[in-house]
């Protein structure tokens, strides 16, 4: 175990590095979007793992994800953990985070309509339960659903505007 926790963790600092290597300073933000979502989910194994420790185990909730109940997660919030949306990510944590990462690096490239593909897919992948889900179904009044089409929706109409809407300065120096 020791060893296969050591590579794990050589492999992550390698793959970081590169990721901040090989890529523009501006797309920086992106790349940090990117790795929300696995660090949620490794948190995610962490926490159920100690509080398995104390007989505390987590059940399907009414939401459809797999995670405490309402008093042991406000025992979790109250020690201070940041707890919500944890579980939600934990279901496609790699898939969410290309996501993410992808509609921010094409904000800062000024690519709505990429954007608003890219929040199409998350939309498709979420209504069939591929992410956010514990499950694969249809759920397509989900409430990442339902957030995946309005931000491709805000995207489409922010792009159809982009000309006359913002009248900024185009380049700025990344330090």
């Amino acid at each position: 175990m020791a060893v296969c926790a050591i590579t794990f963790l050589w492999c992550v600092v390698v793959m970081v590095a590169q990721a901040f290597k090989d890529n523009d300073k501006k797309h920086y933000a992106a790349i940090a979007v990117a790795m929300v979502p696995p660090v949620a989910d490794y948190m995610y194994s962490q926490i159920t793992g100690a509080l398995s420790l104390a007989n505390l185990q987590t059940a399907m909730q009414v939401s459809g994800f797999n995670e405490y109940d309402a008093e042991i997660t406000q025992m979790i919030k109250d020690a201070g953990v940041m707890w919500n949306g944890v579980p939600a990510t934990k279901s496609g944590a790699i898939i969410i985070g290309i996501l993410l990462g992808t509609m921010v690096t094409f904000v800062i490239d000024k690519r709505l309509d990429k954007v608003a593909i890219t929040a199409l897919v998350g939309f498709v992948l979420s209504c069939f339960g591929f992410i956010h889900s514990a499950s694969l179904g249809f759920y397509p009044s989900s409430q990442f659903a339902i957030a995946y089409l309005l931000i491709a929706i805000l995207a489409l109409i922010f792009h159809g505007g982009r000309k006359s809407w913002f009248k900024a300065v185009e380049d700025f120096e990344y330090v």
